[in-house]
């Protein structure tokens, strides 16, 4: 009899709420979606389609690969299996730092890098993890940030993206209307919960790291 899947970073949410985990993961996968293709068409991204197009595609083949091996390692059913349900929300966790290491490093017409660092993305979360109490493990480092920032250190050839090339085609208002949509963006989802379910989140998160 195989165990049930079960993801650790529920623990930190409010009052372990698996819905709220999937609202987040989801709210904040269309925003990175929204954000890569205003920016390959209006902003300026100057990363070929390609690249986040190979880097979301690698996300998404390996976290796959590596959840079939961590299930087999521990006896325990698949994550993206059981339902279309199962898998669409096994998605955003892969397609996240799949856009962003594509976004954030700049390897001019090279791939590799970025497939480097979206495997050290994912990979980290599988295998960087601690204990969190009854048997279960989570990821100690934000796998995007780990990623990037491995491949730039690694790498002195490849460059973090520019920062102009967020904004490359704006001017006038549009300087300052972009840094507001991003801020609103953000602020939001705090607001969605009560001020003091997320300060409990918030204060589980800094005893668990």
């Amino acid at each position: 009899m195989k165990a049930q899947a079960f993801n650790a970073t529920v623990l930190f949410y409010p009052n372990k709420n698996p819905k709220l985990r999937l609202f987040a993961l989801w709210y904040f996968c269309i925003l990175m979606i929204i954000w890569n293709v205003l920016g390959h068409t209006v902003l300026g991204f100057e990363q070929s389609w390609a690249t986040p197009v190979v880097g979301v595609g690698t996300a998404i083949l390996v976290q796959m690969f590596l959840d079939w091996v961590d299930a087999l390692a521990r006896n325990r059913e698949l994550r993206f299996t059981g339902g279309v349900g199962n898998f669409l929300n096994f998605l955003p966790t892969a397609i996240i730092p799949g856009f962003a290491c594509a976004m954030l490093l700049y390897a001019n017409e090279r791939l590799w890098p970025v497939v480097f660092a979206v495997v050290l993305s994912i990979g980290s979360k599988v295998l960087l993890r601690a204990p969190v109490g009854n048997g279960h493990y989570q990821h100690i480092f934000n796998p995007s940030n780990f990623g990037v920032a491995a491949t730039l250190v690694l790498f002195p050839s490849v460059g973090f993206a520019p920062p102009y090339h967020f904004t490359e085609n704006l001017s006038g208002f549009g300087d300052w209307l972009l840094p507001g949509i991003v801020l609103f963006t953000g602020v939001i989802i705090l607001c969605s919960q009560p001020l003091s379910s997320v300060a409990k989140a918030s204060g589980s998160m800094r005893v668990s790291t």
